[in-house]
């Protein structure tokens, strides 16, 4: 087992094909023994500076899944993925990986407007207009050159701050890691694409999602990989890295009316928030 026991405060919500970035990120920190988690997690009534783990019902499901998952990313993505990093430019995936975030703006704009965090709304809808325009379609991402902030707004974020806090560890089909909050998160992310309503766009959206997986499938090969039973390991280090306490400067300040209107149809209700 490389992680014991582990509690932590709450972190940005991400989608689970983002988080596999996440996992690679935070091993590496495990691994590397830097300091930052001394700073940034608290600790539990047994003394422990790591959080415990979501609670996980579905363990012989999602074990299941973990195993399917297990031979697909190493027995197929992993050595597709390294012939697509040799074949495509890098600076080609780059350029379908703005692509792909240009495109899924309406998602963030909508997640912005209903967490009140309107700074966000604007910074995102300037750099969609810039880099729709001047970016020639999303294809290059010269907002962030130019100094407009990128912020990250999804419906596993508004539903975690509406008050689902999550109550089961999910291992998603093909995306890895997640939880009931997030799962249902995905789902409403998925509806939101326009991709979704362009007659024939399947292909395409596949190969964007493609292009975003095979970026981050040795870090995850190697992390499914690096024991005989890495299942209980990739749950404490998700979990851990999911409660990280988020930066709201990234979205601007909250409006509290809007939340509080918004609070009434949040599936826990605000008097047992805590």
């Amino acid at each position: 087992m490389i992680v014991k026991k582990l509690r932590g405060s709450r972190t940005s919500h991400r989608s689970p094909l983002s988080s596999w970035a996440l996992l690679s990120s935070t091993v590496t920190c495990l691994f590397t023994a830097c300091s930052p988690v001394t700073k940034t997690a608290r600790t539990s009534s047994n003394g422990s500076l790591f959080p415990d783990a979501t609670p996980d019902p579905l363990e012989p499901i999602n074990r299941g899944v973990w195993a399917v998952n297990r031979g697909i990313l190493v027995g197929v993505m992993q050595p597709s993925s390294k012939v697509y990093r040799t074949v495509i430019p890098k600076p080609a995936r780059k350029s379908v990986t703005d692509f792909t975030r240009n495109i899924t703006y309406p998602g963030r704009l909508v997640n912005h407007a209903l967490q009140g965090r309107w700074e966000g709304a604007g910074d995102e809808s300037l750099r969609f207009l810039t880099n729709t325009t001047v970016g020639v379609g999303g294809l290059f991402d010269v907002a962030s050159k130019w100094n407009i902030p990128k912020s990250q707004a999804d419906f596993g974020q508004t539903f975690y701050n509406w008050g689902w806090k999550p109550n089961a560890y999910v291992m998603l089909p093909f995306l890895g890691p997640s939880d009931d909050t997030r799962a249902f998160g995905y789902a409403a992310d998925k509806a939101a694409e326009p991709l979704r309503y362009i007659p024939g766009s399947f292909p395409v959206a596949a190969g964007l999602t493609y292009n975003e997986i095979a970026q981050r499938t040795e870090q995850a090969a190697r992390l499914y990989q690096s024991e005989a039973d890495a299942y209980d390991s990739v749950k404490y280090i998700w979990s851990y890295a999911k409660r990280k306490t988020p930066d709201w400067r990234t979205f601007g300040p909250k409006d509290p009316s809007t939340l509080q209107t918004l609070g009434v149809i949040s599936s826990t209700p605000k008097s047992r928030l805590s």
